[in-house]
């Protein structure tokens, strides 16, 4: 009788043990794809944050466009702006934008004096600004 009872009590030890394995798999594989989820979230966050600055940088372009246009003298018949030179700015956090300007000769400003495009770039994020004065 001694040895029925110990083979029961062996069997309960083996499928208590066989359950929290299972159980601690479980927890575990619960916890890496929270983890996962967690951790791409994370990374799109970071990527609106970076979109976010690269917005204010092809801003910033457009804004150095209108400042140069409206504080520049023109003389006589030569451009306030250089159509032929597209600039590129960085600036201190990073982040940097490229001037792209267009005369209406192109066809493309339909009547404009000139059609101006600042990309914003930051970290890997893209955004571009266009206007037609």
């Amino acid at each position: 009788m001694s040895s029925i009872q110990n083979f029961s009590t062996q069997q309960q030890g083996a499928v208590s043990i066989y359950l929290a394995v299972v159980v601690t798999a479980l927890i575990l594989g619960i916890g890496l794809g929270i983890n996962t989820l967690l951790i791409g979230e994370l990374q799109i966050l970071r990527g609106v944050g970076y979109s976010v600055i690269a917005f204010e940088a092809a801003d910033a372009g457009i804004e150095h466009i209108l400042y140069i246009d409206k504080s520049v003298p023109c003389n006589g018949d030569a451009p306030c702006l250089d159509f032929n030179n597209p600039g590129q700015v960085s600036l201190g956090n990073g982040a940097s934008y490229t001037i792209t300007i267009q005369d209406d000769g192109t066809g493309t400003c339909s009547g404009a004096n000139y059609c101006a495009q600042s990309t914003g770039k930051f970290k890997g994020a893209v955004r571009r600004v266009e206007i037609t004065r």
